[in-house]
């Protein structure tokens, strides 16, 4: 079967070359696909960069005439960014035709829903990366990004494999990708006989000069910051103020590659030298991807920011699901092919099913240089 990053291929260069598909396709039919993410709440500018990620798929999908043949509805719900809002969402959801859901995207509303999402029996992709959301209980519960427990270890084996590095600070949030994230790392950090210093922190904080400060004053010459797209802006400038980005190496959590976090920002300068982990990369010597990027930037959609980037690749993926089902209407039969997934090569990831409902399995470690005002690949991962 045709790879669906090469049909995204052939919409670019159709797009370039003639300005637009010149004929309204002909559906035979039309699925709907559930799209809960955070529309409001604490983070709600990230997670509407996930939702032009879903929808500017969706949209090519639909022009190049659909999948098999029918037209892709997208049913959106606000998951907000907490338990609570996230489970009304889904409860909702659950109640129309939807045939799979992408969402909801935090941790701790994945964990929160487990259970209804279970019940309801409706293939649903979240976003959780939380490296206890994989168990073999997950039935119609998906893993669509990349868990922490690859992330993390790919980012705490980079660091032990800085054989300069003495002793580590990690900062990380309070939540469940926060506490994941540093029982991960600091577990490698241990084996490895690493010193180390955690210390949690509240992302609705505005001052965090108190956890930095501790971080130079035990002597840590790397720092860890484990946390969301909220804080790490604040953390970014104090990290700048202090100079200790001239002391330490700094590491981040994918949140570095996020332009809520650069727009947030005085100037991206502040980021040069940082290290961060990503669950996908746009490598602009890779024609087929800067094709792409080109049109979704013609769209007002910019694949160059990581957490579009990364729903983007949860489109693509669920785009491949219903290209492969036997009949992408039917629940059970979109949960069949998502469960034969195997190697599906797709524009920014390959993706396999395992025993734990997780499929994608891929990390990259990279450094921002302001020279680029990007990021430059350091390493590739396949977890």
């Amino acid at each position: 079967m045709k790879k669906l990053s090469a049909l995204f291929l052939v919409m670019a260069l159709l797009l370039v070359c003639f300005g637009a598909i010149a004929e309204e396709p002909s559906y035979v039919g039309e699925i709907n696909l559930g799209l809960c993410l955070g529309m409001t709440g604490d983070e709600a500018v990230e997670g509407n960069l996930f939702i032009q990620g879903v929808t500017c798929v969706v949209d090519m999908v639909n022009e190049a005439g659909g999948i098999q043949g029918y037209h892709i509805n997208l049913v959106k719900m606000d998951s907000g960014y907490d338990p609570d809002t996230a489970i009304n969402a889904l409860n909702l959801m659950y109640e129309t035709d939807v045939v799979a859901v992408i969402g909801p995207h935090k941790s701790t509303q994945v964990s929160a829903c487990k259970n209804l999402i279970e019940k309801n029996t409706v293939p649903t992709l979240v976003g959780g990366t939380n490296y206890k959301l994989p168990s073999e209980d997950n039935n119609y519960m998906y893993l669509a990004r990349t868990n922490d427990n690859i992330q993390a270890s790919a980012m705490g084996n980079f660091i032990i494999g800085n054989g300069d590095t003495k002793k580590v600070g990690i900062m990380y949030s309070s939540d469940d990708f926060g506490q994941g994230g540093f029982e991960v790392i600091s577990g490698l950090l241990e084996e490895a006989g690493i010193e180390f210093v955690g210390e949690p922190h509240n992302t609705l904080d505005t001052d965090y000069y108190s956890t930095l400060l501790k971080m130079q004053s035990a002597g840590c010459d790397a720092l860890v910051v484990w946390t969301g797209a909220t804080p790490a802006p604040i953390i970014i400038r104090q990290i700048n103020e202090l100079a200790l980005n001239s002391e330490m190496e700094i590491y981040f959590a994918q949140c570095l590659g996020s332009s809520a976090v650069h727009s947030a920002l005085e100037s991206t300068d502040l980021l040069d030298g940082m290290y961060t982990v990503q669950e996908t990369f746009l490598d602009t010597n890779n024609e087929e991807m800067v094709a792409f990027a080109e049109l979704c930037e013609e769209r007002g959609v910019y694949a160059s920011d990581a957490a579009t980037r990364n729903y983007i690749n949860v489109a693509q993926f669920m785009m491949n699901v219903l290209e492969r089902a036997e009949d992408p209407t039917d629940r059970e039969s979109v949960k069949a092919s998502l469960e034969a997934t195997k190697d599906q090569a797709l524009m920014f990831g390959t993706f396999t099913c395992d025993e734990y409902n997780m499929v994608n399995h891929s990390a990259a470690i990279c450094q921002w240089q302001k020279d680029l005002n990007g990021m430059t690949l350091i390493q590739s991962i396949q977890g």
